[in-house]
């Protein structure tokens, strides 16, 4: 299946570091990626015969803001390296979620039971305050209670511990005010993401390429002990987990975690439920690239679950050859020279 070819209509818009507008750029191409829970990167290509092309518009540190008719908007800061060729320069930007790495948190910074978005949100103020930054708390959603401290440590490599711990999720959106400034909304969510599985479904053989790339992966997980704090094994707490189903199907495999500064059963039990969760079943993982066939790609983003059809891949549920289900988008990209959307997605079981 062909792709669309080069894509026109994307335009650049570079900011200084407070978020006010500098330029606008017309780019050669401007290919980007949305990652969850990660940092995207973007490639701009610009000719070198733009006026615009002076070391204050293509200044490592300044915001830029990519828009265009065919997906949504993307924002994030010029960092190394530059390119420069014959007739062109190449800059390169990292997503929002940059703005949280090489950003060191407070000599002492602790947490007892706090939900995991307070957490987050204390850490976006700190790097607003310190930093002069223009990240904002949009939403946040409040569950679960962790411990947590940090003592001069990355914000973004503490951010990321938090998340894959609690298996919540957070993302830095771009938003251009009324006023033309650039400003970043920093978002903690439960589940990030709308189920559009009955609007938008992906078909492999109309608007999917053919380098389909399908695996399945994983350690099948179905039971866990999480050992809590103590100095004698008879008496420490535990907490144990078994799902059933998996069981049932792939036998019981079990293994244990110690959580040493943890007392409580009950969160013990919690932490082997997680476990469970996470790691009992097979990771089904899909690379494919769609094709912007009735305005696909504006109609679904990172997070989002989708429908999908594949005929010539996976087990469907009868055990025959072809999966129908639904899949969760892990990061997509928009390669503007082929006209391709590369997508990841995991495919949900339950």
């Amino acid at each position: 299946m062909a792709g669309q070819g080069l894509l026109v209509g994307a335009y650049v818009i570079v900011f200084d570091k407070t978020g006010t507008p500098l330029c606008e750029f017309d780019p050669e191409s401007a290919d980007r990626a949305w990652r969850l829970n990660e940092i995207g990167e973007a490639r701009i290509v610009i000719s070198r015969s733009d006026a615009k092309v002076v070391e204050r518009y293509c200044r490592f540190g300044n915001l830029v803001a990519i828009q265009s008719d065919v997906i949504g908007l993307w924002g994030g800061v010029l960092l190394p390296p530059i390119q420069w060729d014959r007739d062109t320069i190449t800059l390169t930007a990292q997503s929002a979620e940059r703005l949280l790495q090489t950003r060191v948190l407070p000599r002492d910074m602790y947490f007892r039971d706090a939900p995991p978005g307070e957490i987050f949100e204390r850490i976006i103020h700190h790097i607003h305050d310190k930093y002069q930054s223009n990240l904002r708390v949009s939403n946040r959603e409040w569950k679960g209670g962790r411990e947590f401290e940090a003592h001069l440590e990355d914000a973004y490599e503490r951010v990321q511990e938090l998340s894959e711990n609690t298996g919540q999720d957070w993302w830095i959106e771009p938003f251009i005010t009324e006023n033309g400034q650039l400003i970043f909304k920093a978002h903690w969510f439960i589940k990030r993401g709308t189920d559009r599985s009955g609007e938008v479904i992906l078909e492999e053989g109309y608007n999917c390429a053919d380098d389909l790339n399908y695996r399945e992966e994983g350690t099948l997980v179905t039971g866990a002990y999480c050992v809590g704090k103590g100095d004698d094994w008879r008496g420490r707490p535990v907490g144990h987990s078994v799902d059933d189903e998996l069981s049932g199907l792939y036998g019981l495999w079990e293994r244990t975690e110690t959580q040493s500064d943890v007392e409580n059963r009950a969160k013990l039990t919690e932490a082997a439920e997680d476990i469970v969760e996470k790691e009992g079943e097979p990771e089904r993982v899909l690379a494919l690239s769609c094709i912007n066939q009735n305005d696909l790609w504006k109609r679904f983003d990172v997070g989002d679950t989708l429908g999908i059809s594949l005929v010539t891949m996976g087990f469907g549920k009868t055990g025959e050859v072809g999966f129908s289900g639904k899949v969760r988008v892990i990061s997509k990209e928009l390669d503007e020279s082929q006209g391709y959307m590369p997508l990841a997605v995991k495919v949900k079981e339950r």
